[in-house]
């Protein structure tokens, strides 16, 4: 099992937009510091990716991109957003 986790928030102020948040285990207690849409957490980012973009389509808001806040190999790739 991955030490991260993934979950969907609100972009801060800007409720029309969401994106996914990838957090340490270790600090999973900071969860609370985001404004999140529900209390699903993912273990696969690709999980988490089409969980935010459903969320997103289903109730017309924007989704923003995932960027890690850890390893910027898996930020996810412009194409994807076709």
């Amino acid at each position: 099992m991955s030490d991260t986790f993934y979950f969907v928030a609100l972009k801060g102020s800007d409720e029309s937009t969401l994106l996914v948040i990838d957090l340490a285990l270790a600090v999973a207690y900071e969860r609370d510091q985001w404004k999140v849409v529900d209390d699903e957490d993912f273990y696969d980012l690709d999980e988490a990716i089409a969980h935010a973009r459903g969320l997103a389509a289903r109730n017309g808001l924007k989704y923003q991109p995932f960027e890690s806040r850890y390893e910027s190999s898996l930020d996810e790739p412009k194409s994807r957003l076709k």
